[in-house]
């Protein structure tokens, strides 16, 4: 018996996706396909063995950002306790410093030195680098750091 060959334009529409992921689903071996001559071709056995194994594949789990918490303290209290840890000369500069805002739509965290030396300390591009690292830890998406000197 002779099976009907499909473009991956007609695929596409019969899976409702868009061609460019149907080719993509064949580069990846995820869809069978034949050739026909320099053409890719797939027939209804194929379709069905993709949709059979993508039917048993569990669903994806998307991880959740914290939320970031109203008092922001208990936050800058563990960045601080983190850099005593690793950098003991930042620490200081860090206690002289309080953590105001986190802006999560423009990914923007806002710290208040209270002195031009520890805006500079923690300004520095090894100790901002570090700083930005551990608050993605935290909260699960990078943040850029404003530090601004009362």
């Amino acid at each position: 018996m002779i099976q009907p060959l499909f473009t991956p334009d007609q695929v596409a529409e019969y899976l409702g996706v868009s061609a460019h992921t149907v080719n993509a689903l064949i580069r990846s071996k995820q869809l069978g396909c034949c050739r026909v001559a320099t053409l890719k071709r797939v027939t209804q056995a194929q379709i069905d063995q993709y949709l059979k194994l993508a039917a048993s594949r569990p669903p994806r789990k998307y991880r959740r950002h914290p939320p970031i918490p109203a008092d922001l303290s208990p936050v800058w209290q563990q960045l601080t306790d983190i850099a005593l840890a690793e950098s003991p000369l930042l620490a200081p500069f860090m206690q002289d410093a309080t953590l105001v805002s986190i802006n999560k739509q423009s990914r923007i965290v806002t710290v208040n030195a209270h002195t031009a030396e520890a805006a500079l300390a923690i300004d520095a591009r090894p100790n901002k680098a570090a700083i930005q690292r551990h608050l993605r830890v935290i909260f699960s998406y990078p943040l850029r750091l404003s530090v601004t000197c009362l």
